[in-house]
């Protein structure tokens, strides 16, 4: 079978991508990030992953449209929300046959130390005032931004 390539254009624009870390829930993250910046991520449905074609896992995702700055933003959690797997014993009949368990991966495996992504769809303008405003703000422990093409598994981030 012929092998085709997908090569993309090298004037599209590159989101640019901040790894956080922050012990809060994300909708708190997002109200801190809405707060510092001076925009307004919106709740949508959440970002799955389907490995194997078995196994289906849900990150939280943020989104929100800048006109003024003509770019747009995303947030997406890096841990999977609990999924209930039913995991069969092989040892046959069973107390435990049945037993519910919580399995959570991280989007970015190779960086699992990181909360939350910060995805912006632009030019590289401003790039520091954004990271100043976001690590003054004390819930977000860390903020770094991120190679994407540094990453193998760049390919989860880049969603939308």
């Amino acid at each position: 079978m012929k092998k085709h390539i997908l090569r993309l254009d090298d004037s599209e624009v590159h989101p640019v991508c901040f790894a956080i870390r922050s012990s809060s829930p994300d909708f708190e993250v997002a109200f801190e990030i809405n707060s510092s910046i001076g925009i307004c991520l919106e709740r949508i449905p959440d970002h799955t992953l389907t490995l194997d074609g078995k196994h289906t896992y849900c990150f939280s995702s943020f989104t929100y449209d800048d006109e003024e700055r003509m770019m747009n933003w995303y947030l997406l959690g890096n841990r999977s929300h609990p999924l209930n797997i039913y995991q069969r014993s092989t040892l046959g009949s069973s107390l435990f046959e049945h037993m519910e368990t919580e399995t959570h991966i991280s989007l970015i495996p190779d960086q699992k130390q990181v909360d939350y992504w910060l995805l912006m769809d632009c030019e590289s303008s401003d790039m520091k005032d954004i990271i100043n405003q976001l690590k003054s703000d004390s819930t977000l422990l860390s903020v770094q931004r991120f190679n994407l093409k540094k990453s193998r598994f760049r390919s989860n981030l880049l969603l939308f």
